[in-house]
């Protein structure tokens, strides 16, 4: 009958009824775009001839539960969202349609426009954070949640989770320069503002895997091993240190700082005067270490 009927309404321009057929095609149809063409005459008939805009919304609410990334439906969905002003519900609707989506490319792509709806339309931060973190749980990798997660955490001062997001981040980058970067920035983070230090350790020493020579990282770590008292820690630093430092007056303050650690922090006499007589032998002059040496073989009786 709805076959039948059809054609007489709209020859008539019988709107009302021609959605009444389109509905009854809609209930009988097996076919996901069959339905999403259907529902699309029937939004546009409500919006045009029936100037309701509400009734549009919602049936461009229901092609987009048949078929979530269709473009032209998210599109018109959109649009009357902001004529509406209802980005709540249009949130609503995506967040129900992605519910159904299991190609994870096509979820992705989901998440992040609902992740940008809650951030920039209704400034809901927390919203868009947790769509963000749902991309990555479907890829761990992915670089532009990855950044938008840390924007959000770097204006909110979300410390914790913006040095997480940082070494996340690191993981993923290629350039070593880039990648040292985040690192060092994480390791302030946990240094300076959560007053973490194992967890700032961990972040200058991940440099030296990649960066074995690094300065930067290697000064941070021997100021913090100082800090801790973490005696061996800082001898290794201060050796490598010392093995890629070219300025003699360096190397002789590095060289001359492990001796006193050895003698006052870990009474290793005999590990002391190793590095006070490497001392002297780049500067044979060097006061310093010749007073050292002497007070030692005075109170050892050498």
């Amino acid at each position: 009958i709805a076959e039948i009927l059809e054609p007489i309404y709209k020859s008539r321009q019988d709107w009302v009824h021609m959605v009444q057929v389109d509905e009854i095609f809609i209930r009988h149809s097996d076919s996901p775009e069959r339905k999403v063409e259907l529902l699309g005459q029937v939004a546009e008939m409500y919006e045009l001839a029936g100037d309701d805009p509400r009734k549009a919304f919602e049936s461009y609410s229901r092609a987009l539960a048949e078929d979530p990334v269709n473009e032209q439906t998210q599109s018109n969905l959109d649009r009357l969202g902001r004529v509406l002003d209802v980005t709540g519900e249009v949130i609503r609707v995506y967040e129900s349609a992605t519910a159904g989506v299991e190609d994870a490319e096509l979820k992705t792509g989901l998440h992040r426009k609902i992740a940008a709806l809650y951030e920039v339309e209704v400034g809901d931060l927390e919203g868009a954070i947790r769509h963000y973190r749902a991309i990555l749980d479907l890829e761990a990798s992915n670089l532009p949640a990855i950044e938008a997660l840390e924007r959000i955490y770097s204006a909110s001062e979300r410390w914790p989770d913006l040095a997480t997001t940082l070494k996340q981040k690191a993981a993923v980058v290629g350039d070593p320069a880039q990648k040292k970067e985040l690192y060092l920035n994480a390791g302030r983070i946990y240094e300076e503002m959560l007053e973490s230090i194992p967890q700032a350790v961990e972040s200058y020493a991940t440099i030296l895997e990649f960066e074995p020579d690094d300065q930067t990282a290697l000064d941070k770590l021997a100021l913090l091993y100082q800090h801790t008292e973490r005696w061996a820690e800082l001898l290794d630093v201060l050796k490598r240190k010392a093995d890629i430092v070219l300025d003699l007056d360096e190397k002789k303050k590095i060289t001359f700082e492990s001796g006193e650690v050895y003698l006052e922090k870990l009474s290793d006499i005999d590990h002391a005067v190793d590095c006070f007589i490497r001392v002297t032998e780049l500067d044979p002059d060097d006061v310093a270490a010749l007073a050292k040496l002497d007070e030692i073989y005075v109170r050892t009786g050498r």
